[in-house]
């Protein structure tokens, strides 16, 4: 048979609850569910809370925050600079001071000059165009359409024989060419195909 121990002294009053208490500081509050809190004195909530500086301001969702002092989203910011200008969306910028877009910028020169689709350009300082710029000398001269030439320096055109939008087959020097090959009969090569 067991012996009877009586009960210990109680302690600082002891105040009890069936299911277990979860507390926050002292003097201590206490819920039957977990309680996240902030800062001392702790303001609380019965969900996480994510928070962003002292004194904390704080979300259920996790706060994406750009400086000090914050000012924050409950998405992520993509930031520029310092002091920082934010978007949601991914910014792409071009230079410092920053002008920035949600779409990448392709620019060609310092001090830049940009646009949403890629640039293609020539020379220094640039000249340039959303399309692909074919050139045939320094200094560029520049056409959206591929140039064929017939010589150096370089004469060029988008027309046959000087030149065509279309590979040429070109006999001799200064090159006469033609969309088709050339069956040529100049002095040192009477039948001269070159691609």
């Amino acid at each position: 048979m067991l012996s009877h121990f009586p009960p210990s002294p109680s302690a600082t009053p002891l105040s009890c609850s069936a299911t277990p208490l979860f507390c926050t500081a002292t003097p201590l509050s206490c819920s039957a569910t977990p309680l996240f809190c902030t800062a001392t004195p702790l303001s609380c909530s019965t969900t996480p809370l994510f928070c962003t500086a002292t004194p904390l301001s704080c979300s259920t969702t996790p706060l994406f925050c750009t400086a000090t002092p914050l000012s924050c989203s409950a998405t992520p910011l993509f930031c520029t600079a310092t002091p920082l200008s934010c978007s949601a969306t991914p910014l792409f910028c071009t230079a410092t001071p920053l002008s920035c877009s949600a779409t990448p910028l392709f620019c060609t020169a310092t001090p830049l000059s940009c646009s949403a689709t890629p640039l293609f350009c020539t020379a220094t300082p640039l000249s340039c165009s959303t399309t692909p710029l074919f050139c045939t000398a320094t200094p560029l001269s520049c056409s959206a359409t591929p140039l064929f030439c017939s010589a150096t320096p370089l004469s060029c055109s988008a027309t046959p024989l000087s030149c065509s939008t279309t590979p040429l087959f070109c006999t001799a020097t200064p090159l006469s060419c033609s969309a088709t090959p050339l069956s040529c009969s100049a002095t040192s090569s009477p039948f001269l195909f070159i691609k």
